[in-house]
């Protein structure tokens, strides 16, 4: 069997903010007996009297509390439009920190709405890589004490009809899901992907195995000094090509692993595009689309920064600049500096750019929105926007094997 590569939010995540005793199943995979651990864990946000305008450049965790006292207090749309008018002006301590900032800011929800998950979810906001709901989701988990009541609260929790009111909103709470395994096992990667085997349909354990290798891949940070054992600097492309890991499951590895193959390679672009020029055919394109996620990151969604970054993949152009074009809606919520990056892309694959920009824009816009919004981006290639490929467009796309 085979499948399209569709829809998929590409997000940049880190480790969850704050550290406190808590309880992880046991090293071996599906085993149910608890071991006391201590290890990052986001959530359980307690409201001070902490304010932005009390906090200096360098005081990350200042702003994380004073970000998440502002969501507890005023509501989460108000810290939000505040991170993001702070980095529209590049503030450069939000800029250095936004995704835990937001991990604070939906753990604060979380606490503005007692412990109701679903309820905070549907108030959340895709700023920086989506931490909003990374950080209410790892949180949730946190609230179990025993293997049946953990794999009831993974099969219902993504489940409730506040967070199936859109795509978009469906994939972060299950996507967040697999950070959350990854967290509450102590990155036990083959068990994190057998809690997601639980899941309902092939969609969502998939979508949820995003979560877990992301957070995999997570790089050593201030936050957390935690490094994932299923990595190797020797073979940067392990665990991907791993038997251990599952078919099914190389598409979403394959998606994330750049970020490793960075940090293996001391961040040569160059040998990055080499190593994924290296990976088995159709692992191969879907390294670059990663490529292309981090480009749009790393150029800070500047087009013309990251288009020229995407030149150095070669023949494998079209994979890269897939994933950039994607990468862009994700994170502006918007299609509007995506369509500048597309064109200036060569005009043969144009419309397979502006096909990328439409794969996101459905999961948070109605068709009737997303006409409009492709319509008003790119009247030349608004079909390819909203999913009607021609022939050169169709065969860019990759098929995998599922």
């Amino acid at each position: 069997m085979t499948r399209l590569v569709a829809l998929a939010v590409l997000t940049v995540a880190l480790a969850g903010c704050g550290s406190k005793e808590t309880t992880y199943p046991s090293s071996g995979a599906g085993q149910s007996k608890f071991a006391s651990v201590r290890h990052v864990a986001a959530g359980n946000f307690h409201p001070d009297s902490t304010r932005l305008s009390s906090c200096k450049p360098d005081q990350f965790t200042c702003y994380e509390q004073a970000f998440g006292n502002l969501a507890f207090g005023e509501g989460p749309q108000v810290a939000a439009a505040r991170v993001g008018t702070m980095l529209a002006h590049d503030d450069p301590a939000v800029r250095a920190d936004c995704h835990t900032i937001m991990h604070a800011v939906g753990s604060a929800t979380l606490a503005r709405y007692h412990g109701d998950a679903a309820r905070a979810m549907a108030r959340g906001s895709m700023l920086c890589g989506s931490g909003f709901y990374h950080g209410i989701v790892m949180f949730a988990l946190r609230a179990t004490s025993s293997r049946p009541q953990l794999v009831a609260r993974v099969r219902t929790m993504c489940s409730d009809p506040a967070v199936l009111k859109t795509t978009f909103l469906r994939y972060q709470c299950v996507h967040g899901l697999g950070h959350g395994l990854m967290i509450f096992s102590v990155d036990n990667l083959p068990w994190a992907l057998g809690m997601c085997d639980k899941l309902a349909d092939h969609w969502s354990q998939q979508s949820c195995s995003g979560g877990v290798f992301m957070q995999n891949f997570n790089l050593p940070s201030r936050m957390s000094p935690f490094r994932s054992t299923y990595v190797s600097k020797k073979d940067p492309l392990y665990p991907c090509n791993w038997s251990g890991v599952q078919t099914r499951y190389k598409y979403y590895c394959y998606l994330q692993v750049t970020e490793h193959v960075l940090y293996a390679t001391g961040y040569d672009w160059k040998r990055t595009a080499a190593t994924c020029a290296k990976a088995q055919s159709p692992w191969s394109n879907i390294c670059f689309q990663s490529f292309g996620r981090d480009v749009a990151g790393d150029s800070r969604y500047r087009a013309a920064a990251a288009y020229k970054r995407c030149g150095l993949t070669g023949r494998y152009l079209a994979d890269c600049v897939y994933g950039a074009a994607r990468d862009f809606v994700n994170n502006d919520v918007g299609g509007r500096r995506a369509a500048q990056f597309c064109e200036l892309v060569p005009f043969l694959i144009r419309g397979y750019c502006f096909y990328a920009i439409g794969t996101i824009l459905a999961t948070f816009e109605s068709r009737a929105q997303t006409d409009r919004t492709c319509r008003s981006l790119t009247p030349e290639f608004s079909r390819q926007c909203l999913g009607y490929l021609g022939d050169r467009d169709r065969q860019l796309l990759v098929t995998v094997p599922s």
